[in-house]
């Protein structure tokens, strides 16, 4: 029996077992126990048996079954049955050294191309294949390196997201609280107009008082001095009327122009106090409303230094405002670049996928041709067969050719030395290859 490990499409190990004789071959999976049929597993590998081995195989086992035991006799050329198994053997080579070649190539550019599958990946595959190391191949990175640059671009992608996000909310903020400084700003200056307003009122009533104090003034003033004058003459008409009485010692006759002129001083001094009355009222009315200008003025001075505070935060507000609204397009022109950056790489990874699914189909028609070359094998192990029978009755004919048989005996053992050696060379010859191939 011989083992044959391969691999199974989507990483499955199976096993491709061969009978003594070759007549037949079973793939058995490793982890069901179920045979499997070889034109059924689609993406099985096939053993990866070089063709020399083969044929140095089938050498070994026509030289060994050539051996008659327990004759002896004279050395003779070899039999024409021997001859025509070599000759089997080497046609044999010719025809599958190209197919398994081939194949391999074949089988290592689907394991490259796949998608999803690493250098590691296929130099496991290739170790579990070629026990010896794989054959020198070139890996094609191209779709690692978009899936890593796409990968790579994702993260950046998700930031500028957030900061896209960050700055819309810094951006709305900016504009409640701009409108919010600007409602603001629009009462204080429906207020300052109305506070303008009363005060241009109250500067009007206050001019108005001043005239109206300037003219109780005046007529105050005129009062006075008609009030002098009259105190004057009262006086003098006062020394007038003693004379009089001195001299004439006798006061009717003067008594009614002096009570006439008490009349009129009473109806002045009336007079007067009634203008002092409403001169005070004036002036208390004057000194109410001046307390209230002031007071207004004081109001407008701070809703004035309040608009001056207002109208630089509404500046400033405004400033950043356009600060955000400038790194939120820029944002968005980065958004935009990358969301190009990332469709590109999206465009690729759906091309390399076209190109994996080309090179699965490829492989199916690989396995296919492989099948194919396994049937014409299996036609080649029956017609083995045969000639083993014809073989056997050319043994039981030349029993009595023992030095015929130690002469094969000894090329055969040649052969398998020279074999070994060529395992070994191969052997070191691989081990060298996967070196290269890892370095």
């Amino acid at each position: 029996m011989g083992l044959c490990p391969s691999l199974g499409r989507g990483g499955t190990k199976a096993t491709a077992t061969c009978s003594g004789r070759g007549k037949s071959v079973h793939f058995f999976d490793d982890e069901s126990q179920q045979e499997l049929d070889p034109r059924c597993v689609h993406g099985l590998h096939p053993p990866a048996q070089p063709a020399e081995q083969t044929s140095t195989q089938l050498s070994r086992k026509a030289g060994s079954e050539t051996r008659p035991s327990g004759t002896t006799g004279k050395p003779s050329s070899p039999p024409p049955a021997v001859i025509d198994v070599r000759q089997m053997n080497e046609k044999l080579e010719t025809i599958l050294f190209q197919p398994c070649q081939e194949r391999d190539e074949l089988r290592k550019r689907l394991a490259l191309s796949s998608p999803g599958s690493t250098f590691d990946e296929c130099r496991s595959c290739s170790s579990d294949i070629y026990p010896g190391g794989p054959p020198s191949h070139k890996p094609n990175h191209e779709y690692e390196r978009l899936k890593i640059q796409c990968m790579k671009a994702m993260p950046d992608l998700q930031s500028l997201q957030n900061q896209h996000t960050k700055a819309l909310k810094r951006c709305e903020e900016s504009a409640k609280e701009a409108d919010f400084y600007h409602t603001l700003h629009s009462r204080l200056l429906s207020d300052q107009s109305q506070v303008e307003e009363d005060m241009d009122t109250l500067k009007r009533k206050n001019n108005q008082l001043v005239r109206e104090r300037d003219h109780l003034q005046q007529s105050c003033e005129e009062m006075k001095r008609l009030h002098d004058e009259d105190l004057k003459d009262i006086t003098d008409l006062r020394s007038q009327l003693q004379q009089v009485m001195k001299q004439n010692g006798s006061s009717q006759t003067l008594n009614k122009p002096y009570n006439k002129a008490m009349g009129k001083l009473e109806g002045v001094k009336k007079d007067y106090d009634a203008l002092r009355k409403r001169y005070n009222e004036k002036m208390a009315s004057y000194n109410t409303d001046l307390s209230r200008l002031e007071q207004k003025e004081g109001e407008n001075r701070r809703l004035q230094k309040q608009i001056d505070k207002l109208s630089r935060r509404f500046e400033t507000g405004q400033q950043e405002l356009s600060k955000a609204t400038a790194q939120n397009k820029e944002l968005q022109r980065e958004m935009e670049r990358m969301q190009a950056e990332v469709t590109r790489f999206k465009t690729m990874q759906l091309k390399a996928v076209k190109d994996a699914q080309k090179y699965k189909e490829e492989r199916d028609a690989v396995f296919t041709e492989y099948c194919l070359i396994m049937s014409e094998r299996d036609e080649v192990l029956n017609e083995m067969d045969r000639l083993d029978t014809e073989l056997e009755l050319a043994e039981s004919k030349l029993k009595n050719m023992s030095s015929e048989k130690r002469v094969a005996s000894g090329e055969m053992e040649a052969l398998r030395q020279e074999l070994n050696s060529v395992k070994e060379e191969r052997g070191v010859a691989r081990k060298k290859e996967t070196e290269a191939i890892i370095q």
